[in-house]
């Protein structure tokens, strides 16, 4: 339980500071395209939402599909261990691709 707030709270963190770092670019960056503004902070707004509802997992074996308890226990940990790692690696590229194109906004020089 307490891994899923915790991502819940990176998500939210750095949905902000993106949303932030957009807007302040969009001020005080000379040069910033600021058309490209809505669509970044749109999409940073469905990355949170889209990450924060996929956070919901669900385990579809029972104890009774193994011989023990142990065994189990041991295949719900590796599930739920390999699907955070995808979620996380699945927020990381499009929290990236979204920084690409706040750079892509900057002026060049």
């Amino acid at each position: 339980m307490a891994k899923i707030r915790n991502f819940k709270k990176a998500v939210r963190y750095l949905a902000s500071d993106l949303a932030s770092e957009t807007l302040l670019a969009t001020e005080f960056v000379k040069g910033f395209d600021r058309a490209k503004t809505p669509d970044l902070i749109e999409k940073i707004a469905k990355l949170q939402a889209g990450a924060l509802g996929k956070t919901k997992f669900a385990f579809d074996k029972t104890p009774r599909d193994f011989e023990n308890k142990a065994q189990y226990n041991k295949a719900k940990r590796k599930y739920y261990r390999e699907a955070f790692e995808k979620l996380n690696a699945t927020v990381k590229d499009e929290a990236v691709k979204i920084v690409d194109e706040m750079n892509a906004a900057m002026p060049k020089a």
